[in-house]
């Protein structure tokens, strides 16, 4: 997998096609997001796809589902630098470290136990929270995205690093449309 972003669609503003902005780009909020924190994923999504920062960013836990082909969107959590500076390798073991903070009795201080805590809870939704200072630079951000399988290669995922466009203001991220990739 080729994990460079998107020269082309690196400068924000970025300006998608017409017939885009109300077929391929257009997703359908799902009922149980309106009764949540993910519901501001929703309300966000245009703005940090147009407008926010093109980074990288890890899968630190997703739906199972979304390892497979099938018909289901569902929610993830990612770990993506602000500054686009820590390599790929850097954001996957990141992103390894965190996910492995769910098992019980790693977390070494309180912050890590809430991490912990909020990723045992699935159905939680938080959106740039910073990494706990023990385990990252102060940069790097969780965050909770909706994955759209149109807007995967394949329609699943296959990798485990995704560029996102992320809104630094409040921390919500959209996964850059496969369309728009190099």
């Amino acid at each position: 997998m080729h994990y460079m972003l998107p020269p082309a669609m690196a400068p924000a503003p970025r300006k998608f096609p017409f017939l885009d902005q109300f077929s391929y780009l257009k997703i359908v909020q799902p009922e149980w997001s309106k009764r949540n924190n993910m519901n501001l994923f929703f309300k966000n999504y245009p703005r940090s796809l147009s407008h926010g920062r093109l980074v990288l960013a890890a899968i630190v836990q997703a739906n199972n589902q979304l390892f497979q082909p099938g018909a289901n969107d569902c929610p993830a959590v990612l770990v993506l630098d602000l500054e686009g500076e820590m390599k790929p390798e850097q954001l996957i073991q990141l992103a390894h470290r965190i996910f492995d903070l769910r098992q019980e009795g790693t977390a070494t201080t309180e912050r890590e136990q809430q991490l912990a805590d909020y990723l045992n809870a699935e159905s939680l939704h938080g959106f740039g929270m910073p990494v706990p200072e023990t385990m990252g630079p102060e940069s790097c951000r969780i965050t909770a995205v909706f994955i759209v399988r149109k807007h995967l290669p394949g329609g699943h995922l296959q990798s485990k690093i995704l560029p996102v466009c992320v809104n630094p203001d409040n921390g919500v991220a959209v996964v850059l449309p496969v369309k728009y990739w190099s």
